[in-house]
């Protein structure tokens, strides 16, 4: 049977480890914490810690994370061939889900560039189709229109791992902006 003496040292034992908690990770994301416990483990096994940028330095911690949203910037395609699904790697699979749960229907376009003849094309959400955005709402980022609105079907040709490629899009914006648009190949639906 432990004696008081025990029973206090567990005591404090629990404190100084909630103690120890509270001032070193309580106010750390998840993300954080394990940045954190992953330097403590390098610097423990010698295999990493002080010598690649501080223990303190989150951005030498962060610069050879590679996240899911860089993966998708990197193999992501706006129109998928079964070229790109050549390679079975994780990030061909990820890219692939997620353009599995793209609506390709209509786009979205942004015009916010225009005046440098750049236009911006992506496929819609499933909170954007929910919404209606760009088949009974105005597709132009940004813009909530409901009335006045003109369809339109444009040969949308872009530059894309270093190959041209081309693809046929619909998409739904004012009649305003249909001016802007038709200075890119944009031809009005009837």
């Amino acid at each position: 049977m432990a004696g008081f003496g025990q029973a206090r040292r567990d005591a404090y034992d629990r404190s100084a480890r909630s103690e120890h908690w509270r001032s070193t990770f309580a106010g750390l994301t998840a993300f954080e914490r394990h940045q954190r416990l992953l330097r403590q483990l390098g610097a423990y096994d010698g295999a990493g810690g002080q010598e690649q940028g501080g223990a303190d330095d989150p951005a030498a911690a962060l610069a050879g994370i590679r996240t899911d949203a860089d993966v998708l910037r990197q193999s992501y395609r706006f129109i998928r061939r079964p070229e790109d699904d050549a390679r079975d790697s994780w990030e061909v699979r990820l890219a692939r889900r997620y353009y599995g749960r793209l609506f390709r229907e209509y786009a979205i376009i942004d015009l916010s560039r225009y005046r440098e003849q750049k236009v911006g094309l992506r496929w819609r959400t499933e909170a954007e189709v929910a919404s209606g955005k760009g088949q009974f709402v105005c597709g132009a980022r940004g813009c909530g229109a409901r009335e006045g609105l003109a369809s339109f079907e444009l040969l949308f040709r872009y530059q894309e791992a270093g190959e041209a490629k081309a693809a046929l899009v619909k998409g739904l914006i004012l009649a305003s902006q249909m001016g802007v648009a038709e200075v890119y190949g944009l031809s009005q639906c009837a």
